[in-house]
């Protein structure tokens, strides 16, 4: 039987073997007092491994950016507050749409017959309340919104009477050129401020605001009322400037022009969806209207054409159409523009106004 050998030792074993062995043999490990590994040697950087650790620097970063995030919305908080408490009061505009629910209500239960004007600047200017209640033996007021038309109007009357059941005898619409038309630019942070609801936003995003653009700015200006008022503020800041208000006065009138000519234009198509559903709401809330063809410069014929189609839907409905296009007592110095009235003109409008509806309440 062979004899088994006994394996080398490994000190007999050549140089390199030895040097390998000693390699793989892992060095005692030390601890420090506190309990943590420590090394015989620095760390590769020579820095002191007992020293904590610096902060990263993307950990001084983060804070930087959160605090610039917290001072702007400080900021915008801050002017949030100062456009709901200053600047709504400061503005007549605005300050007196707040004012429109409460008006409403006291038109309500106000004695006799109550007449509401609802419309633009036309209205604001055009008719005298306290003359016209003389006239006409009447209760009545005014709810006006500048620049606004029948898309806008609709809502108007929605909020103030029609949701809280509010029913006046009689709501007088004054219109110009293609008011009652289609196409007409709704100002959308008023209308989210003061005259829709969320619960109203499906119907609106159905008929009036169609886009996803438009219908974001509505949402954000239902809740963040200096974005809703942003043209304003841009106005007042800018209106400090010498000459602006002249320029934007003339701006305005360039393009009220450029828009007559559109609006006249043959190609276009014109369609009457807004003064329509109007018109079918007020008939089963069971209000009767009043649209009335407002008198522009001229003595003798009527400065604009009032379609026929227009007059149509208003009369399926069973409300009324007045033409006061052409007002002979009505001279150029009896208007401030195209369409306005002075004072004097208003008195005389007025007196024509409740002479016309005296008895046909």
């Amino acid at each position: 039987m062979p004899s088994l050998q006994k394996p080398p030792s490994l000190e007999s074993q050549p140089a390199h073997f030895s040097a390998l062995a000693s390699a793989a043999t892992p060095e005692p490990l030390t601890l420090s007092p506190n309990g943590a590994a420590a090394s015989d040697a620095a760390s590769v950087d020579g820095s002191d491994p007992a020293r904590p650790a610096v902060a990263p620097r993307d950990s001084k970063s983060a804070r930087r950016w959160l605090l610039i995030v917290g001072m702007l919305i400080a900021a915008l908080l801050a002017l949030e507050v100062v456009t709901r408490w200053k600047l709504f009061s400061a503005s007549k505009d605005l300050s007196r749409f707040g004012t429109y629910p409460e008006r409403a209500r006291a038109l309500a239960s106000a004695p006799g017959k109550r007449v509401a004007f609802v419309g633009n600047s036309l209205t604001e200017r055009g008719v005298d309340t306290k003359q016209f209640e003389t006239i006409a033996n009447v209760s009545s007021d005014l709810f006006v919104a500048d620049g606004s038309h029948v898309n806008t109007w609709y809502w108007m009357i929605e909020r103030l009477f029609w949701k809280p059941a509010l029913k006046p005898d009689l709501i007088v619409m004054n219109f110009y050129e293609t008011g009652l038309e289609d196409g007409k630019r709704i100002e959308l942070g008023r209308l989210a401020q003061f005259f829709v609801e969320p619960d109203d936003w499906m119907q609106v995003f159905k008929n009036d605001v169609t886009e996803l653009e438009p219908r974001v700015e509505l949402v954000l200006s239902s809740f963040w009322a200096t974005y809703a008022v942003r043209d304003r503020i841009k106005d007042r800041t800018l209106g400090m400037i010498p000459g602006y208000k002249r320029y934007t006065e003339r701006m305005n009138d360039i393009n009220f022009q450029h828009e007559t000519k559109q609006m006249r234009a043959p190609h276009v198509a014109t369609t009457r969806h807004a003064l329509a559903r109007l018109c079918e709401r007020a008939r089963e809330q069971g209000t009767p209207l009043l649209f009335v063809a407002f008198p522009s410069q001229g003595e003798h014929k009527p400065a604009y054409d009032v379609p026929r189609e227009t007059i149509a839907v208003i009369e399926k409905n069973r409300h009324r159409y007045l033409d006061l296009r052409v007002v002979p007592e009505l001279k150029p110095e009896h208007y401030t523009d195209a369409v306005h009235l002075t004072p004097a003109g208003t008195a005389i409008y007025t007196r024509l106004l409740g002479a016309k509806l005296e008895g046909h309440m």
